[in-house]
């Protein structure tokens, strides 16, 4: 699938997309969360246990694996 095409689909854009060709993939999602040490406690710890595993379900779907990477 070219990358204009996983673009419009991480965007939430299906409809030009071939839909079949997509299942066959298996695509990689890294999302690298980085900050200081010292700040953004509250906000890495939601993003690792509230949304990661909300959008690891959504995307499972499409198969999309999707890896949070959390420097702590």
């Amino acid at each position: 699938m070219a990358a204009a095409a996983r673009m419009e689909v991480i965007r939430g854009n299906f409809q030009h997309v071939d839909l079949l060709q997509w299942k066959r993939s298996l695509w990689k999602m890294l999302v690298f969360v980085s900050s200081t040490f010292t700040d953004t406690h509250r906000e890495r710890d939601y993003l690792m246990k509230e949304l990661h595993p909300r959008l690891m379900e959504a995307a499972r779907e499409h198969r999309v694996l999707v890896t949070f990477v959390d420097m702590r």
